[in-house]
C-alpha cells in the first residue's frame, strides 16, 4: 500500500459505507420558476485507487425507491412508473472505467444506469480527502433525463439535474 499525498489516496479497494454516503440532487420546476432539491441513498459499493491513478474505478448502487422531496405526491409520482418505476427497476447503478485529469480537476468516467437505460456519464471530482484509511470524496454531474427515456411531464419538469454524489470510504 503507496501513502497517500493530499490528493491522492493509497492504493487498495474502499467499501463505500451506505450510511454515511447520498445522492442530493437540484433541478427546476413549474418552468424554471421554482427550485427542487432531494436525495437518493446509496445502497452499497466499492472504490479501487490504482497505479496508475488514472485506471483506478468505482461502483456505486442507488436505492432508486429512496427518491425523496419531502412532497409525498411528488415522490410517489417519480417512484411510479411514469418515471423511475422502482417496482420493476430498484437500483440506480454507476460503473467508472477510469479517471483523467482536466486542468486543475479529475474527471471520472463511466456508465450510470436508470430503468434499465445505459449512458455514458462523466462525474467531476470537487472534493476528495483521505484521513487514516478513509475517503470521503463529492463528485457532480448534470444528468439528462431525456438520455434515461424519462421524458414525461415536459412541460412543467425540468429536462437536467445537478446531480452531488457524497461517498465515504474504508479501506478494506
Amino acid at each position: 500500500m503507496t501513502q497517500p499525498t493530499p490528493t491522492t489516496p493509497a492504493t487498495g479497494t474502499y467499501r463505500i459505507m451506505a450510511a454515511r454516503s447520498a445522492v442530493r440532487f437540484q433541478t427546476n420546476h413549474l418552468f424554471g420558476l421554482t427550485n427542487v432539491a432531494g436525495t437518493f441513498a446509496v445502497r452499497s459499493g466499492h472504490i479501487v485507487i490504482a497505479t496508475p491513478i488514472t485506471a483506478s474505478t468505482a461502483t456505486v448502487s442507488i436505492d432508486a425507491a429512496s427518491f425523496t422531496t419531502r412532497n409525498r405526491r411528488r415522490d410517489a409520482a417519480v417512484r411510479s412508473a411514469k418515471f423511475l418505476d422502482t417496482a420493476h427497476h430498484p437500483d440506480i447503478t454507476f460503473t467508472s472505467h477510469g479517471a483523467r485529469r482536466y486542468g486543475n480537476q479529475w474527471l471520472v468516467h463511466g456508465d450510470l444506469t436508470v430503468r434499465a437505460t445505459t449512458r455514458p456519464v462523466e462525474l467531476t471530482i470537487e472534493h476528495l480527502q483521505t484521513r487514516d484509511d478513509e475517503l470521503r470524496a463529492q463528485a457532480t454531474a448534470l444528468i439528462d433525463r431525456y438520455a434515461f427515456g424519462l421524458t414525461k411531464s415536459k412541460a412543467i419538469t425540468a429536462r437536467y439535474l445537478n446531480l452531488i454524489l457524497e461517498v465515504t470510504a474504508t479501506h478494506s
